[in-house]
């Protein structure tokens, strides 16, 4: 009796996880709030380093979840960008861009989860601290949200730094061309960020479709 007990309460320690998750959404937002940050760091370093192939990793496993969501809003008949396609141009930077380019830069990022967010409007607006509420998917204004994803990725350009000792390619002309290439696919990344973002949260405010969990 005793190692029946035992088993099932292994079994629902084992669903518990399970039961806690949100839908595809949810899943998604979670990947990249945890992709976007180590992508940066991924990328200087060599390919066959543990750190890279673990973000490889990752960055596999939220296409497939992309892939997932986009597969049903297409059914649906959404027009709405595809965030399948704002992935592979992720991926794409991620697969081009040699570690001992990136070696050169100094990247120093913000980020944009909601949690960065609510940091930024908490420190910007104390009165925000005295509201309890915390922005969701599901609440937050999505103009807002869109303006300071904006204003996050012009600072961001403007943060892409060449290391002191950096090498700048084949005289000055080739360091600018290469400093102007990573500001390129700086602007590529986070305006592919910023789309799969406002995609997901309209979709959680329309309330349609319904994405499984």
């Amino acid at each position: 009796m005793r190692s029946v007990c035992l088993t099932m309460a292994a079994l629902l320690l084992a669903l518990l996880p399970f039961a806690a998750k949100g839908d595809r959404l949810d899943t998604l937002v979670a990947q990249l709030d945890r992709l976007e940050p180590a992508f940066w760091k991924a990328l200087a370093m060599k390919s066959d380093s543990d750190y890279r192939r673990d973000v490889e990793k990752q960055l596999s496993e939220t296409v497939a979840t992309a892939r997932e969501v986009q597969k049903v809003a297409s059914r649906y008949g959404s027009r709405h960008p595809n965030i399948t396609t704002e992935l592979n141009k992720i991926r794409t930077i991620f697969q081009e861009v040699e570690p001992f380019s990136a070696q050169n830069y100094r990247f120093g990022f913000k980020y944009t989860s909601l949690r960065d967010y609510e940091q930024q409007f908490r420190k910007d607006q104390p009165e925000m601290r005295k509201k309890r509420e915390k922005p969701t998917m599901a609440n937050v204004r999505i103009a807002d949200y869109e303006r300071w994803l904006d204003e996050v990725m012009r600072d961001n350009v403007n943060r892409v730094r060449r290391q002191r000792g950096g090498s700048s390619g084949s005289g000055s002309g080739g360091g600018e061309k290469s400093d102007e290439a990573m500001k390129a696919r700086t602007v590529t990344f986070f305006h592919a960020v910023a789309t799969i973002r406002l995609t997901l949260m309209k979709y959680r405010q329309e309330g349609r479709p319904d994405f499984p969990e």
